[in-house]
């Protein structure tokens, strides 16, 4: 049992000291590596104190620590200012991702965002005590009439696919994921949330074969939803046919091991069997 130290590590700290560490021992073990052990369960206990949090997406998560900019533009009375300041951020967000600064772009897109769904933290003491569910509240803006509500949902689901393609730039494909999934909460009629989940969704490297089958059915439905949706339509052509290539491959390649089998269990247990008969004749 290890007893965790009541104050927060400094890990520069502790990389500066690691070396003279090394050379003290408690049992026969180097107090560094006891260290170590200590920080990586304190690290788990802290994550299991956060785990609604940490189950957040990361395009939310970082709402938690607002500029002023954004609490004074949460503090505006009128949607409409509200709005356009959040538009403001999303238009800087475009322009980054023209220039090709996802990074910033990333940015622009995650602080407009933060006007209307963010994290707000109660506890005074976060720095020292690290963040915990039981302090946090998700906020979620709530149009008063039909016609904010519209405007904004409309303003999301957009702000959402260009979170996703920004993620996908930069490699963030499970960020890319979760922003679609946010996108097709609002609007399940938007093919493009579908079509861009399903490229997030193949485009890791290890992509596995279930990647592959709820790529198939994002894009299917959105051809349904737009059939004239040519970029999906083609994506979906060319999906099926490695599906099926691939199934081909595995097919024979069973096959191929069940022959091998066969072979076995033929000729050369036969050729044992007559082996072990010349044995007995020889003795």
């Amino acid at each position: 049992t290890i007893a965790l130290l009541p104050f927060y590590i400094d890990s520069r700290f502790l990389a500066r000291s690691c070396t003279t560490m090394d050379k003290i021992d408690i049992d026969g073990t180097p107090f560094s590596v006891l260290m170590d052990r200590a920080v990586k369960i304190k690290s788990f206990q802290s994550a299991q104190l956060a785990r609604k949090y940490n189950a957040l997406p990361s395009f939310i998560q970082s709402s938690i620590f607002p500029s002023d900019e954004v609490i004074n533009a949460r503090n505006l009375d009128s949607f409409t200012d509200r709005f356009d300041a959040a538009m403001t951020w999303k238009e800087d967000g475009n322009a980054a991702y023209r220039e090709g600064r996802f990074d910033d772009a990333l940015e622009m897109y995650k602080t407009s965002l933060a006007l209307f769904r963010f994290v707000v933290n109660t506890n005074p003491n976060i720095k020292n005590e690290g963040i915990k569910d039981e302090y946090l509240r998700e906020t979620i803006y709530i149009p008063k009439n039909y016609d904010e509500k519209q405007q904004l949902q409309e303003f999301l689901v957009k702000l959402y696919n260009n979170l996703a393609l920004t993620s996908m730039k930069r490699n963030d494909h499970r960020a890319a994921v979760q922003a679609c999934d946010c996108a097709i909460e609002i609007d399940r009629n938007n093919d493009k949330s579908f079509f861009l989940r399903a490229q997030a969704r193949l485009a890791p490297k290890n992509a596995s074969a279930v990647d592959e089958e709820l790529a198939m059915v994002d894009l299917k439905e959105s051809v349904t939803i737009n059939p004239n949706n040519k970029q999906a339509r083609k994506h979906l052509k060319d999906l099926r046919l490695r599906v099926r290539s691939q199934r081909t491959k595995d097919k024979d390649a069973f096959a191929g091991l069940f022959r091998r089998g066969e072979v076995y269990d033929t000729n050369e247990l036969d050729e044992e069997k007559e082996a072990r008969r010349k044995c007995h004749e020889d003795d």
